[in-house]
């Protein structure tokens, strides 16, 4: 593959692009993604694609595609860090498809360049991105990637306990 066949473009907010970046997580990201290991929680499209509304509107969100097929998309926006007032960003999603994580004529891996267009709207905005992985198997992978990227690691998430078939009564 070469390079320049790929493209990378700031997606407008439109309810069209919501549903095809839904349609493209929903078919490629949840099931390459387990939060333990074995099993992924139930996809809620209603919640998801309120969830990529709210990054089209209040944020950034990069497509990259390949002769007009998406392979890969990043969010970032608004990211509230609960006990401060200073803004920050952070990331709704960040998936590549995995035939075109490779690097591509010599030239830098598509996630690294998805990653710094990111980097890029978080100086243009003067803030902080934080970036997750959700993902127990790519997760010590991911943490080279991200200190190859100029990161530093600053947590992790932890878990216990499995997602069952059906939600639990979680009272508010």
């Amino acid at each position: 593959l070469m390079h320049e066949d790929i493209n990378i473009t700031r997606v407008q907010a439109t309810e069209e692009s919501a549903q095809h970046i839904s349609d493209f997580l929903e078919n490629n990201f949840w099931p390459e993604h387990s939060l333990d290991g074995i099993t992924s929680p139930n996809i809620n499209r209603e919640k998801g694609e309120n969830h990529i509304r709210y990054y089209l509107k209040n944020g950034a969100v990069f497509n990259s595609y390949h002769k007009g097929k998406m392979v890969g998309t990043v969010a970032v926006g608004p990211y509230d860090l609960w006990w401060s007032d200073q803004p920050a960003l952070g990331d709704g999603w960040f998936y590549v498809l995995p035939e075109y994580r490779g690097k591509f004529n010599g030239s830098m891996p598509l996630s690294a360049k998805l990653v710094q267009y990111a980097v890029s709207y978080a100086n243009e905005v003067s803030l902080p991105l934080l970036m997750g992985v959700f993902n127990a198997e790519s997760a010590s992978k991911l943490d080279s990637f991200f200190g190859e990227n100029g990161f530093i690691k600053v947590g992790g998430i932890f878990m216990k306990g499995n997602f069952t078939e059906e939600a639990p009564n979680v009272s508010k």
